[in-house]
């Protein structure tokens, strides 16, 4: 087979889709010395980019000029398909060039702004319309849509008619580096560079309004004024557009020598962050599949998640779970797994056991899978 992967959405600060392309092609090409791959990557894109240095024999790599998410699109990558005559053309994001003709498999990672739209203000009913038409069009022209978890599965279908079939779960993973220990007296040195000393709770997330942080920060207040012992609040991701609402809690609430915002960090370091803490607190809104949850679980640490959409899912029976609407909740989730070694000690090992359910050797296992039958139902109907 010849497989295109639209790898435009790596950008040189990389994040969410960023790292699911960069983690599943190093996967791919791992497993798969038969297919040859075909990745397009943004012009902008750095020279020294991880990606852009690997090298293989089953590998063509592409700079594209169009960007992602734009109209030129339309045009250019079904030329640039063409061009490599391919049989399978996997993008993964919402919007499917709309003149391609090949086989084509979306993934959709979540579908927060058709589901909670209000955490936007930012954009337009316009834009926000056009998003629900890319989707409907997107997964109509898709031979085969993946998603990363269950429950954006059930959203697929509900908002957007999409049957069953015609949707393959695919859930993600975390890199290998979360599960290498670190040296103790080094975290607490580099961290105390940013301001990080003694006992924190991490978040770990662009901020967002979804992401709940507000919340978040509420809830630290509420467990800081009940405790006597000093701890921070770290929450590290950059900010998202002009939202500033947490910010202005934290400045409301007296808490600026406090909570730390660390900005955004790469994947590489993010370790350093975790293994410091005391445990991850995400108490977000939605999510289509939290990749956080495991991040922190390979790197020994508890969880205190929320109780509603793709989080439960993820964290199985290896985390605290809280409505993440309740402050008063998410506060005594803290002040419990603080206060109790036992339950601690309980979460840790779950978390180390829930986290090898998940590995980017089986997405990417699951994802040649679809390839394949994407390839062999179109060479039946070609027949």
């Amino acid at each position: 087979m010849q497989i295109v992967i639209d790898a435009r959405l790596i950008l040189n600060q990389t994040t969410g889709i960023g790292n699911y392309l960069t983690n599943l092609i190093n996967a791919l090409l791992k497993i798969d010395l038969e297919n040859h791959y075909t990745l397009l990557l943004d012009e902008k894109l750095d020279s020294n980019h991880p990606v852009d240095l690997l090298e293989q024999k089953n590998l063509t790599k592409r700079r594209i000029k169009t960007s992602a998410v734009s109209l030129k699109q339309h045009i250019a990558i079904p030329l640039q398909l063409w061009k490599e005559n391919a049989n399978i053309y996997h993008y993964p994001h919402f919007d499917l060039p709309l003149l391609q003709r090949c086989n084509s498999v979306i993934t959709i990672h979540d579908l927060k702004y058709i589901i909670a739209p209000s955490f936007f203000p930012e954009f337009s009913i316009s834009k926000k319309l056009y998003m629900s038409l890319s989707i409907r069009s997107s997964v109509k022209r898709a031979k085969k849509v993946i998603v990363v978890s269950e429950s954006t599965k059930e959203d697929l279908m509900r908002l957007f008619g999409v049957p069953a079939p015609k949707i393959s779960v695919v859930p993600l993973a975390v890199g290998k580096r979360f599960a290498v220990s670190l040296n103790k007296e080094e975290i607490k040195i580099k961290l105390k560079k940013k301001g990080i000393h003694g006992k924190y709770f991490l978040f770990v997330g662009e901020r967002r309004p979804h992401k709940n942080i507000v919340r978040l920060i509420e809830a630290f207040k509420i467990f800081k004024d009940r405790n006597s012992e000093k701890y921070q609040l770290v929450i590290v991701g950059k900010r998202y557009s002009n939202y500033t609402v947490p910010e202005q809690k934290i400045k409301e609430l007296d808490l600026e020598s406090n909570v730390i915002m660390v900005g955004y960090v790469p994947d590489e370091e993010l370790p350093l962050y975790y293994q410091g803490a005391e445990m991850l607190v995400f108490p977000s809104m939605y999510e289509g599949f939290g990749i956080p949850i495991l991040e922190a679980m390979a790197c020994g640490i508890p969880v205190i998640t929320s109780n509603i959409s793709s989080m439960p899912e993820v964290a199985g029976n290896a985390a605290v779970l809280v409505n993440p609407y309740e402050t008063n909740e998410i506060a005594a989730a803290m002040q419990r797994i603080c206060s109790n070694r036992d339950l601690r000690k309980d979460l840790i090992a779950k978390g180390s056991k829930n986290v090898k359910r998940f590995s980017w050797e089986k997405t990417a296992e699951k994802t040649l899978s679809v390839y394949e039958e994407v390839f062999l139902d179109g060479t039946k109907r070609k027949n």
